[in-house]
This record gives structure tokens, sequence and C-alpha cells, in this order.
């Protein structure tokens, strides 16, 4: 299953406005497109994640005007060991459900404090699959 599904049509003139709007590529839309859906994804989730770096500068907070190839995760607290299984299944389940290929998964532990997800994804713009990457970083907690 793709992320875009059945409305391949409706994405693609969607993304093409939007690019043309703003000055963008259609292929720099397309992975801000679905970087919002799979942060969308996420904050269903009840673990706690702190999102942060370039990404979040730019989406949440709108200090910066341009666009980050990562999303930066983190947490409020130490998490155990089941909340990192927890962690990387729900990352892995959300890429699942856009249609998102691990391409790394034998870099992948949730007993590390550091993982970088590499995700490959169709892209309605590129005849070779693009890639989407996803780091968590919990070696210390950040107070909010």
């Amino acid at each position: 299953m793709n992320w875009y599904r059945e409305y391949e049509d409706v994405w693609r003139q969607i993304i093409e406005t939007v690019a043309s709007e703003e000055r963008r590529s259609t292929q720099t839309v397309e992975k801000d497109t679905l970087q919002s859906m799979f942060l969308l994804g996420l904050s269903k989730s009840e673990l706690p994640f702190i999102f942060k770096g370039g990404t979040s500068l730019s989406k949440a907070y709108d200090l910066i005007d341009r666009f980050s190839e990562d999303i930066d995760l983190s947490a409020d607290r130490k998490l155990s060991e089941t909340e990192r299984k927890r962690v990387k299944n729900t990352i892995l389940e959300t890429a699942d459900d856009l249609g998102l290929k691990l391409s790394n998964p034998d870099k992948i532990m949730s007993r590390h404090s550091y993982n970088k997800y590499v995700f490959e994804y169709d892209s309605l713009f590129s005849d070779i699959p693009l890639e989407m990457i996803v780091e968590t970083n919990f070696y210390q907690s950040i107070s909010c």
C-alpha cells in the first residue's frame, strides 16, 4: 500500500499546485507531506515523543524557512526497555501504514539509545524510490 493509495491523481495535483505556489520542487513538497502524515500517525500513540531538530523548527514553530530532510525524535524522560520496543514497533507500524519500506532493518536495535531508520517510498515524481529518515535519540531525558 502506498501513502497516496487510490488518490494518486488528486495527490499529484495538490503537490504540483503547492510546489508551484511555494516555488519548491514537487519531490520536496511530496516528502514534506509524507513527513507530516508520518508525524500525525506518531501523534496518535501514547508514547512520550519529543519532536526536535530542523523539521520541528520548520513545521511546529515556523522559526526557519527551509526543508529539513529527516525527522528527529527523543523522549521527555528515560525510557524503559519495554517502551523502547514500543517506540520501534510504533515507528515501524506507522511507516507500514504509509507504505514505507525499512531499508536498514539490521541496523535498528530497540536497546540502542540512537537509531536511524531509513525508509524508502514510491514517489509520484520519481521513477526510483526515495528516502525518508527518522532518527531516535534516547541518550538523555529532555526537560520541557
